[in-house]
């Protein structure tokens, strides 16, 4: 840790005052200065100390001179205590961010735990299993350092876009892996699902392949978009807010876009046929 401040035009408030050069730079002046200019009183050719009356006068304007490193010390003293009630303020407004933005979080996540029961069937097809991926989709802004707690549109939109990004990516990933094979196992179809919906907090739930069996649909990812949807919509209800309403068509076209951007509809077809053989619905 710094032990002087060693640059005469810096205040550091996390050093006292007697530790900082632009503190004793005009102290050290302005009693030079006196020193200078009292002279005549302490050299050889000062009055006989007799005449006191003449010594005093002639010392009054070098003590004047020294004296002016007090109002300039004080003024530094000012600037100093201002700029520590500044970081005083700011430590003080970071620890209660850093607070808020915990115990938000936390009851975040105990009403996913208590709330969190979908009664559409496709939706319980998977779970919350990574809370805080779910929260930083519905709060991006929010941090330990500041807090925002509002459901923001455009925030919303915008952290969908790099989800979508890496979900391209994964794909794009799995279809390169598997150019060349007729089939993929269960483990890695899952394994594949299970890596998409993490990006939205979410894992396939343990009765996954028997639902999707049951259910009418035949493109895995647009079971995926509803399932995904669906939880989404659940997770709103955290907050008393109407974003879902403001978002409007918006909040489905941006999940859509996830899971378009293939190099072709018939790659689109095969890998999705792919996903069926080894989740077995055929």
């Amino acid at each position: 840790m710094k032990k002087f401040e060693h640059r005469a035009w810096v205040i550091d408030p996390q050093l006292g005052l007697h530790q900082h050069a632009i503190f004793w730079v005009p102290v050290i002046f302005f009693v030079f200065l006196a020193l200078i200019l009292s002279l005549p009183l302490w050299c050889w050719c000062a009055p006989l100390s007799l005449d006191y009356e003449q010594i005093m006068k002639d010392a009054t304007y070098p003590i004047f001179v020294a004296s002016l490193a007090i109002p300039v010390g004080v003024m530094v003293g000012r600037f100093h205590g201002s700029a520590q009630r500044k970081l005083s303020n700011e430590l003080s407004n970071s620890g209660m961010n850093f607070n808020r933005f915990y115990e938000h979080r936390k009851h975040f996540y105990d009403f996913i735990t208590e709330n969190y029961k979908p009664s559409d069937q496709i939706v319980r097809m998977v779970y919350v299993a990574y809370k805080a991926n779910l929260y930083r989709i519905l709060f991006p802004k929010n941090t330990p350092e500041r807090n925002y707690f509002e459901m923001d549109c455009a925030e919303f939109k915008s952290k969908i876009s790099v989800i979508r990004n890496k979900i391209q990516d994964s794909i794009t990933r799995f279809q390169v892996k598997h150019s060349n094979s007729e089939s993929v196992t269960f483990e890695e179809a899952l394994s594949f699902i299970d890596d998409i919906l993490k990006h939205f907090g979410l894992a396939a739930a343990k009765d996954f392949q028997e639902e999707l069996s049951n259910s009418d649909q035949n493109s895995v990812f647009g079971l995926l978009l509803l399932c995904i949807k669906g939880s989404l919509k659940e997770a709103f209800q955290f907050a008393e807010t109407d974003l879902l309403s403001k978002l409007g068509w918006h909040f489905h076209l941006s999940l859509e876009e996830c899971f378009t951007g293939y190099k072709s509809d018939k790659e689109a077809l095969e890998l999705n046929e792919k996903l069926l053989r080894a989740i077995s619905i055929y």
